[in-house]
């Protein structure tokens, strides 16, 4: 879908799980919990580099999906190509759900490597080298927004054995120089490759922070700058209806105060011509007088 709407026909990854860290992981652990009580932790040794590399086509293949040693492996294929892609979530997630680094590894996981070990050695010990050079810090920032909020996920002990396994492997794979060439190849293609969402990510993501999951719950700094907009732009507008109510109000006190102005005018004439008449009216009475009766 995300290839036929995107309107962006050049990228060259339109999978989400190859395009977000949070989708990467969390299509991995939507496999997982779909396997249900026929999960296989011990098909992750039957995984082929060819599963693990970031492709259009991995698991999409409909017959495929009918073999049950393919249906036990798609997991940890994408747990693995989530952690070749996006290995910083994973030191995150071992981080926020308590992981001890330097401790025996958990048991059940069919490798015998500490975290510390494993982080020591290919394809993680170069993990820097390879990050997406577009994109990086907005996967940085989803990744460990993504281990805040969906840690609780990981934590069990049975999620620890899993996590731990997929990492031997991929190490493992990585002892052949022949696979660790693959991988690595594969990995510095992709961290040069155009994204599917490539718009949204530079512009929509670029000011995403961990503070927007929880606990904080912030809202997106896009939301909190429009919501200023919005209320500068009310504000103004208030001030502009304001103002032309002012305006009117004015012009109704100054239409009041001239009507006021003219009724007095008027009075003060009506009392001119009233004093004038009594005025006219006293001197014919002191001329009668003085003639006398005639």
């Amino acid at each position: 879908l995300l290839q036929q709407h995107g309107g962006e026909g050049a990228a060259d990854f339109f999978r989400l799980d190859c395009i977000l860290p949070n989708f990467a992981y969390s299509t991995a652990l939507a496999l997982y919990l779909k396997s249900g009580p026929s999960f296989n932790l011990k098909a992750v040794n039957i995984v082929s580099v060819a599963d693990v590399l970031p492709s259009e086509k991995r698991c999409w293949d409909s017959n495929a999906n009918q073999d049950p040693d393919v249906m036990a492996t798609q997991p940890h294929a994408a747990l693995m190509c989530a952690m070749l892609l996006f290995p910083g979530v994973l030191r995150s997630l071992l981080e926020v759900a308590g992981a001890k680094f330097d401790g025996p590894p958990p048991a059940g996981s069919p490798c015998s490597d500490t975290w510390n070990k494993l982080f020591s050695r290919r394809p993680f010990s170069a993990c820097t080298e390879f990050r997406h050079c577009k994109h990086y810090l907005l996967h940085a920032n989803l990744g460990d927004a993504y281990c805040r909020h969906a840690v609780h996920f990981w934590r069990p002990v049975a999620m620890q054995h899993w996590l731990h396994a997929c990492a031997g492997r991929l190490v493992k794979m990585s002892e052949s120089s022949l696979f660790d060439g693959e991988l690595s190849e594969a990995r510095c293609i992709w961290s040069k490759a155009s994204l599917g969402l490539a718009d949204t990510l530079a512009s929509d993501y670029s000011t995403f922070n961990t503070s927007e999951v929880g606990p904080d719950w912030k809202p997106p700094s896009i939301v909190l700058d429009m919501t200023l907009v919005d209320v500068q732009e009310d504000f103004g507008l208030r001030q502009q209806q304001d103002f032309h109510v002012e305006d009117e109000e004015s012009q109704l006190l100054r239409a009041l105060r001239l009507s006021a102005a003219t009724e007095g005018a008027r009075q003060r004439r009506t009392l001119v011509e009233q004093q004038d008449a009594d005025y006219q009216e006293s001197l014919l009475h002191d001329q009668a007088r003085v003639a006398g009766p005639g």
